[in-house]
């Protein structure tokens, strides 16, 4: 792997097994997995990967996919990162922020109550949605579709939160800590019907 460094402008390097190929890359945008083993990408200045937004303590990225909220859920994972958890007005104006520069109706962020019906979670840390911050939108959440267990922030509502059906497709938020640099973040492999953003 010597031959596979990183140099500037390059935002990560895709790596495959079976070649011993290493490809430079500028952008996630465009980049599909296909039969890449794993993937790395170097911290900014800020502490976090190329191509993610920093607020506070945390790295934001919105992939150029869209995905059901499971599938979203998983994609993040596989960034060593998590649907984001909006757990303060601070970091919901800036992710919604960041929503408002594309043009997806539907934006899948962590909550849900699918382990009971009423009970909003995040569903990483498993911290009520309602302990230190939420941004429903009015007559929200109302279960309609039935089985809208979901939290999406809707264009429809002005960007506030909206419960919709898991199995929709729309945009994401992922989100993962600030780490100190310097440091390369290996990643696991994503699958071949997955793109990243």
């Amino acid at each position: 792997m010597s031959h596979c460094l990183m140099t500037d402008g390059c935002c990560f390097i895709s790596y495959t097994v079976t070649t011993s190929e290493c490809v430079r890359h500028r952008k996630w945008k465009g980049y599909k997995s296909g039969i890449s083993s794993s993937f790395w990408n170097p911290l900014t200045e800020d502490g976090c990967p190329c191509g993610w937004y920093k607020f506070q303590t945390s790295c934001f990225l919105i992939p150029d996919v869209q995905l059901s909220w499971h599938d979203s859920k998983e994609y993040c994972q596989k960034l060593d990162a998590k649907l984001a958890e909006l757990d303060t007005e601070p970091k919901d104006v800036f992710v919604v922020d960041l929503i408002k520069k594309g043009t997806e109706k539907r934006t899948w962020i962590g909550g849900s109550d699918i382990d009971k019906e009423g009970s909003w979670t995040w569903s990483t840390s498993g911290s009520l949605l309602n302990i230190t911050h939420q941004n429903w939108a009015k007559d929200q959440p109302n279960n309609q579709p039935v089985d809208s267990d979901c939290l999406c922030i809707g264009t429809w509502y002005r960007y506030r939160w909206d419960d919709n059906t898991c199995t929709y497709t729309g945009a994401f938020v992922c989100e993962k800590t600030v780490r100190n640099r310097p440091q390369y973040i290996k990643s696991h492999a994503l699958s071949e019907s997955k793109a990243l953003g």
